[in-house]
Protein backbone atom coordinates (compact mmCIF):
# COMPACT_ATOMS: atom_id res chain seq x y z
CA UNK A 1 0.00 0.00 0.00
CA UNK A 2 1.30 3.45 -0.87
CA UNK A 3 0.75 6.63 1.07
CA UNK A 4 0.58 10.32 0.12
CA UNK A 5 3.98 11.86 0.54
CA UNK A 6 4.18 15.56 -0.22
CA UNK A 7 2.55 18.50 1.48
CA UNK A 8 2.75 22.15 0.62
CA UNK A 9 4.98 24.29 2.80
CA UNK A 10 2.94 26.44 5.14
CA UNK A 11 3.96 30.08 5.21
CA UNK A 12 2.86 32.44 7.93
CA UNK A 13 1.84 35.82 6.78
CA UNK A 14 3.55 38.92 8.24
CA UNK A 15 0.58 41.16 8.10
CA UNK A 16 0.24 44.64 9.49
CA UNK A 17 -2.77 45.25 11.66
CA UNK A 18 -4.31 48.44 10.20
CA UNK A 19 -7.24 50.37 11.72
CA UNK A 20 -10.49 50.50 9.78
CA UNK A 21 -12.33 53.67 8.74
CA UNK A 22 -15.30 54.50 6.60
CA UNK A 23 -14.69 56.53 3.39
CA UNK A 24 -16.80 57.60 0.44
CA UNK A 25 -16.59 55.11 -2.42
CA UNK A 26 -15.05 56.44 -5.62
CA UNK A 27 -16.77 55.52 -8.84
CA UNK A 28 -15.35 55.19 -12.34
CA UNK A 29 -11.77 55.95 -11.29
CA UNK A 30 -9.02 55.03 -13.71
CA UNK A 31 -5.83 54.47 -11.74
CA UNK A 32 -2.62 54.18 -13.75
CA UNK A 33 1.11 54.18 -13.14
CA UNK A 34 2.55 57.70 -13.48
CA UNK A 35 -0.50 59.58 -12.19
CA UNK A 36 -0.10 62.17 -9.46
CA UNK A 37 -3.08 62.55 -7.14
CA UNK A 38 -4.09 64.65 -4.20
CA UNK A 39 -5.57 62.50 -1.46
CA UNK A 40 -7.24 62.57 1.94
CA UNK A 41 -4.21 63.21 4.13
CA UNK A 42 -3.36 63.21 7.79
CA UNK A 43 -3.50 66.56 9.57
CA UNK A 44 -0.34 68.45 8.65
CA UNK A 45 0.13 66.70 5.31
CA UNK A 46 -2.38 68.80 3.36
CA UNK A 47 0.21 69.68 0.67
CA UNK A 48 1.19 66.07 0.13
CA UNK A 49 0.53 64.28 -3.16
CA UNK A 50 0.97 60.67 -4.19
CA UNK A 51 2.43 59.22 -7.36
CA UNK A 52 1.42 55.75 -8.53
CA UNK A 53 4.84 54.21 -9.17
CA UNK A 54 3.99 50.55 -9.70
CA UNK A 55 1.27 47.94 -9.75
CA UNK A 56 0.82 44.25 -9.01
CA UNK A 57 -2.20 43.41 -11.12
CA UNK A 58 -2.32 39.87 -9.76
CA UNK A 59 -2.66 41.06 -6.17
CA UNK A 60 -4.56 44.30 -6.93
CA UNK A 61 -2.00 46.36 -5.05
CA UNK A 62 -0.54 49.72 -6.09
CA UNK A 63 2.87 51.00 -4.96
CA UNK A 64 3.00 54.68 -4.14
CA UNK A 65 5.60 57.40 -3.74
CA UNK A 66 4.31 59.98 -1.23
CA UNK A 67 5.71 63.49 -1.59
CA UNK A 68 5.77 66.42 0.87
CA UNK A 69 4.82 64.24 3.82
CA UNK A 70 5.92 64.81 7.41
CA UNK A 71 7.62 61.89 9.13
CA UNK A 72 8.55 62.37 12.79
CA UNK A 73 8.44 66.13 12.34
CA UNK A 74 10.64 66.18 9.24
CA UNK A 75 9.63 66.62 5.57
CA UNK A 76 10.19 63.40 3.67
CA UNK A 77 9.41 61.34 0.60
CA UNK A 78 8.16 57.81 1.20
CA UNK A 79 8.66 55.38 -1.66
CA UNK A 80 7.25 51.91 -2.37
CA UNK A 81 4.20 52.14 -0.12
CA UNK A 82 1.92 49.17 -0.99
CA UNK A 83 -1.78 50.04 -0.93
CA UNK A 84 -4.72 47.91 -2.04
CA UNK A 85 -6.79 49.08 -4.97
CA UNK A 86 -9.80 49.53 -2.70
CA UNK A 87 -7.81 51.63 -0.24
CA UNK A 88 -6.39 53.82 -2.99
CA UNK A 89 -9.83 54.42 -4.50
CA UNK A 90 -11.05 55.56 -1.09
CA UNK A 91 -8.08 57.91 -0.65
CA UNK A 92 -7.56 59.86 -3.87
CA UNK A 93 -9.47 63.10 -4.44
CA UNK A 94 -8.16 64.81 -7.59
CA UNK A 95 -5.83 63.93 -10.46
CA UNK A 96 -3.29 66.77 -10.48
CA UNK A 97 -0.71 65.64 -13.03
CA UNK A 98 1.47 62.89 -14.43
CA UNK A 99 5.05 61.79 -13.82
CA UNK A 100 7.02 60.07 -16.55
CA UNK A 101 8.93 57.04 -15.30
CA UNK A 102 8.44 57.58 -11.55
CA UNK A 103 11.17 56.10 -9.33
CA UNK A 104 10.43 52.44 -8.72
CA UNK A 105 12.41 49.40 -7.57
CA UNK A 106 11.43 46.38 -9.65
CA UNK A 107 13.43 44.00 -7.47
CA UNK A 108 11.41 45.14 -4.46
CA UNK A 109 8.22 44.40 -6.37
CA UNK A 110 9.50 40.95 -7.34
CA UNK A 111 10.34 40.22 -3.70
CA UNK A 112 6.98 41.56 -2.47
CA UNK A 113 5.08 39.53 -5.09
CA UNK A 114 6.93 36.35 -4.15
CA UNK A 115 6.00 36.78 -0.51
CA UNK A 116 2.40 37.65 -1.42
CA UNK A 117 2.14 34.46 -3.48
CA UNK A 118 3.00 32.53 -0.32
CA UNK A 119 0.42 34.38 1.77
CA UNK A 120 2.52 37.28 3.05
CA UNK A 121 0.77 40.28 1.55
CA UNK A 122 1.80 43.42 3.44
CA UNK A 123 -0.22 46.41 2.27
CA UNK A 124 -2.33 49.26 3.61
CA UNK A 125 -5.86 47.88 3.46
CA UNK A 126 -7.89 51.00 4.30
CA UNK A 127 -7.62 54.66 3.33
CA UNK A 128 -4.26 56.42 3.63
CA UNK A 129 -5.43 58.92 6.25
CA UNK A 130 -5.82 56.17 8.84
CA UNK A 131 -3.59 53.44 7.44
CA UNK A 132 -0.48 55.57 6.96
CA UNK A 133 0.12 56.53 10.62
CA UNK A 134 0.46 52.91 11.69
CA UNK A 135 2.68 52.22 8.71
CA UNK A 136 4.97 55.10 9.72
CA UNK A 137 4.89 53.94 13.35
CA UNK A 138 6.98 50.91 12.29
CA UNK A 139 9.82 53.38 11.56
CA UNK A 140 10.49 55.13 14.89
CA UNK A 141 12.05 58.57 15.07
CA UNK A 142 15.59 59.15 16.34
CA UNK A 143 15.92 60.13 19.99
CA UNK A 144 15.48 63.84 20.56
CA UNK A 145 18.72 65.62 21.37
CA UNK A 146 20.97 62.98 19.85
CA UNK A 147 21.58 64.76 16.56
CA UNK A 148 23.70 67.60 17.89
CA UNK A 149 24.35 70.09 20.66
CA UNK A 150 21.33 72.19 19.68
CA UNK A 151 19.05 69.41 20.89
CA UNK A 152 17.28 69.20 17.54
CA UNK A 153 16.55 65.84 16.00
CA UNK A 154 17.10 65.26 12.28
CA UNK A 155 16.29 62.02 10.47
CA UNK A 156 19.47 60.44 9.13
CA UNK A 157 21.84 62.40 11.42
CA UNK A 158 21.33 60.63 14.74
CA UNK A 159 23.77 57.81 15.44
CA UNK A 160 20.92 55.86 17.01
CA UNK A 161 18.85 56.36 13.91
CA UNK A 162 21.70 55.26 11.67
CA UNK A 163 21.98 52.10 13.77
CA UNK A 164 18.22 51.64 13.53
CA UNK A 165 18.31 52.08 9.75
CA UNK A 166 21.03 49.44 9.52
CA UNK A 167 18.89 47.08 11.59
CA UNK A 168 15.84 47.83 9.43
CA UNK A 169 17.83 46.87 6.34
CA UNK A 170 18.87 43.64 8.07
CA UNK A 171 15.24 42.88 8.86
CA UNK A 172 14.29 43.45 5.22
CA UNK A 173 17.12 41.10 4.22
CA UNK A 174 15.79 38.53 6.68
CA UNK A 175 12.30 38.77 5.19
CA UNK A 176 13.81 38.28 1.72
CA UNK A 177 15.57 35.15 2.99
CA UNK A 178 12.27 33.98 4.43
CA UNK A 179 10.61 34.46 1.03
CA UNK A 180 13.37 32.29 -0.46
CA UNK A 181 12.61 29.60 2.17
CA UNK A 182 16.00 30.14 3.85
CA UNK A 183 14.45 30.05 7.29
CA UNK A 184 17.59 29.29 9.33
CA UNK A 185 19.46 32.21 7.77
CA UNK A 186 16.46 34.51 8.22
CA UNK A 187 16.17 33.64 11.91
CA UNK A 188 19.89 34.02 12.52
CA UNK A 189 19.77 37.52 11.06
CA UNK A 190 16.64 38.52 12.98
CA UNK A 191 17.94 37.09 16.26
CA UNK A 192 21.14 39.09 15.79
CA UNK A 193 19.12 42.28 15.36
CA UNK A 194 16.96 41.53 18.39
CA UNK A 195 20.00 40.83 20.57
CA UNK A 196 21.19 44.43 20.09
CA UNK A 197 17.93 46.25 19.43
CA UNK A 198 18.21 50.05 19.37
CA UNK A 199 14.46 50.77 19.05
CA UNK A 200 12.38 48.61 21.39
CA UNK A 201 9.08 49.73 19.86
CA UNK A 202 10.21 48.49 16.44
CA UNK A 203 11.80 45.35 17.82
CA UNK A 204 8.50 44.28 19.36
CA UNK A 205 7.14 43.86 15.83
CA UNK A 206 10.37 42.24 14.64
CA UNK A 207 10.26 39.78 17.53
CA UNK A 208 6.76 38.74 16.43
CA UNK A 209 8.11 38.28 12.91
CA UNK A 210 10.89 36.06 14.27
CA UNK A 211 8.42 33.92 16.21
CA UNK A 212 6.26 33.46 13.13
CA UNK A 213 9.27 32.39 11.07
CA UNK A 214 10.29 30.04 13.87
CA UNK A 215 6.82 28.49 13.83
CA UNK A 216 6.97 28.17 10.05
CA UNK A 217 10.31 26.36 10.38
CA UNK A 218 8.83 24.02 12.99
CA UNK A 219 5.88 23.15 10.77
CA UNK A 220 8.18 22.66 7.79
CA UNK A 221 10.24 20.20 9.85
CA UNK A 222 7.07 18.34 10.83
CA UNK A 223 6.14 17.97 7.16
CA UNK A 224 9.66 16.80 6.34
CA UNK A 225 9.41 14.10 8.99
CA UNK A 226 5.98 13.05 7.78
CA UNK A 227 7.28 12.84 4.21
CA UNK A 228 10.20 10.74 5.43
CA UNK A 229 7.78 8.35 7.16
CA UNK A 230 5.68 8.09 3.99
CA UNK A 231 8.79 7.33 1.92
CA UNK A 232 9.87 4.63 4.38
CA UNK A 233 6.38 3.11 4.26
CA UNK A 234 6.48 3.12 0.47
CA UNK A 235 9.84 1.34 0.64
CA UNK A 236 8.34 -1.35 2.91
CA UNK A 237 9.98 -0.23 6.17
CA UNK A 238 6.75 0.12 8.14
CA UNK A 239 8.38 -0.09 11.60
CA UNK A 240 10.65 2.89 10.92
CA UNK A 241 7.71 4.83 9.48
CA UNK A 242 5.56 4.07 12.52
CA UNK A 243 8.35 5.19 14.86
CA UNK A 244 8.54 8.58 13.16
CA UNK A 245 4.77 8.99 13.14
CA UNK A 246 4.52 8.08 16.83
CA UNK A 247 7.04 10.82 17.51
CA UNK A 248 4.98 13.30 15.50
CA UNK A 249 1.95 12.44 17.61
CA UNK A 250 3.77 14.03 20.55
CA UNK A 251 4.21 17.32 18.69
CA UNK A 252 1.80 20.23 18.62
CA UNK A 253 0.15 19.65 15.23
CA UNK A 254 -2.49 21.57 13.33
CA UNK A 255 -5.79 19.83 12.63
CA UNK A 256 -4.85 18.86 9.08
CA UNK A 257 -1.52 17.27 10.03
CA UNK A 258 -3.07 15.56 13.07
CA UNK A 259 -5.56 13.81 10.80
CA UNK A 260 -2.86 12.84 8.28
CA UNK A 261 -0.64 11.32 10.98
CA UNK A 262 -3.50 9.39 12.56
CA UNK A 263 -4.85 8.15 9.23
CA UNK A 264 -1.42 7.01 8.06
CA UNK A 265 -0.72 5.24 11.35
CA UNK A 266 -4.04 3.45 11.09
CA UNK A 267 -3.26 2.32 7.54
CA UNK A 268 0.21 1.13 8.56
CA UNK A 269 -1.16 -0.75 11.56
CA UNK A 270 -3.65 -2.59 9.37
CA UNK A 271 -0.98 -3.64 6.90
CA UNK A 272 1.21 -4.81 9.80
CA UNK A 273 -1.43 -7.22 11.08
CA UNK A 274 -0.82 -10.87 10.08
CA UNK A 275 -3.22 -12.26 7.51
CA UNK A 276 -5.79 -14.86 8.72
Amino acid sequence: MRFPMRFALLFVAFALSLPAVQAAKKQELVLEVGQRWSYVTRDGDEESTLVIAGLSEKHKVYFLNLHDIVVHGEPAVLNFIPVTKKALRKSVTELVGEVENPPFNQSSLDRWSGMADEGTRIAIEKDLRTGLPEWIARFPAPDSGSAGSSGSSSIGESEDYKAYTKQLNQVNEALALYADEKLDEALALLDGVLANCVKPEACEAWARDAEKIRETRRKKEIRRRFNEAAELANAGDREAAIEILRGLEQEELDEFMTERVRATLEQLSKTSEPAD
